[in-house]
């Protein structure tokens, strides 16, 4: 096997490590496709409509109109889905903007996918390290706080907006692009419904590859159980417009603001491609002004209709200040 053939099988295999990431089809950046966030991971990713944080910028950018205070966060994961060392970074950072002009919540947030170095035992090629990264821009805000036009409902409906870049490099080949997502959340009516949509990954061709652009719509949930007891519930359905759609639900026990318990699950209609279930816990501790909060989930991935299964764990770290 020469050289050439080494390198080929190298970037095929850097582009299909990817970590409860769903089937690629014919597109590229897959790091688009990724789950980020211990607690929307933990809940199997349904946060279209129920993401009301920093880590809402993965979902659907109009969840970060909730938001209230400055939030960071971020995460760090090795041995991705025990298939390589693949390493992932992401932080994701939101507050409030108020300015003569417009009101409305501002986030910056970046994933970065690598791996320290990719070799083929059956060539003789040396080493080469392969990475991608994103980095997104996002603004959020009620409609209520534009003042554009006059309507009841402004109150109950939040848009955003993010923009993004996407690069991507093995060896002494790279490839960048750029990307948008356009999202809506309205809350029905004070009943503790919602319903959230979003257009994500929209932009041009990265290489000769179409970017994974989907279509998000879901529904949340959120109900007292008792004085010290909230359920959170949340489905969605995903559909890639060059693949097969999928399902994700998840429900979140929040109890005094301080514990959460969580469970998901993310099944896409073609059973070839990777699903996965989800558990997590979350505790929250507030001192000196802010609030820090450490969010776990646990994941199994099944791949090829189930026979193999891989297991990822994940921690955040979230400030709000």
């Amino acid at each position: 096997m020469g050289k050439q053939d080494g390198k080929i099988i190298l970037t095929v295999l850097c582009l299909l490590l990817t970590a409860g990431a769903y089937a690629a089809g014919d597109t590229g950046a897959d790091i688009l496709r990724m789950d980020s966030g211990a607690r929307p991971i933990a809940m199997g990713g349904a946060y279209t409509a129920l993401g009301d944080d920093v880590e809402s910028a993965g979902y659907n950018p109009a969840g970060l109109a909730t938001i209230t205070l400055t939030e960071m966060q971020a995460n760090y994961n090795s041995n991705l889905s025990n298939a390589a060392d693949v390493n992932v970074v992401n932080v994701s950072w939101a507050q409030p903007l108020v300015t003569a002009f417009i009101e409305g919540n501002i986030g910056l947030s970046g994933m970065l996918r690598f791996i320290p170095g990719v070799s083929n035992p059956d060539a003789v090629d040396e080493a080469v390290p392969y990475y991608d990264f994103y980095a997104r821009a996002s603004y959020a805000v009620r409609l209520d706080r534009l003042n554009w036009f006059q309507w009841d409902y402004n109150k109950y409906i939040s848009a955003g907006l993010s923009l993004g870049m996407v690069l991507e490099q093995i060896g002494s080949f790279s490839y960048s692009t750029v990307t948008a997502d356009l999202g809506a959340i309205m809350d029905l009516f004070g009943s503790g419904f919602k319903a959230g949509a979003v257009i994500q990954n929209i932009g041009p061709d990265i290489g000769s590859a179409p970017l994974p652009s989907a279509f998000r719509f879901g529904l949340a949930h959120s109900a007292k159980i008792d004085k010290d007891n909230t359920l959170n519930s949340a489905i969605d359905y995903i559909q890639d417009f060059r693949d097969y759609p999928r399902f994700a639900a998840g429900v979140e026990d929040n109890i005094m603001n301080i514990f959460a318990i969580r469970l998901g699950y993310n099944q896409c209609v073609d059973t070839r491609s990777p699903s996965y279930a989800s558990a997590g816990a979350g505790m929250a501790v507030s001192q000196l002004g802010f609030t820090a909060i450490i969010n776990y989930a646990y994941r199994v991935t099944m791949w090829n209709g189930f026979t193999a299964v891989d297991h990822n764990h994940l921690v955040s770290i979230q400030i709000k200040i």
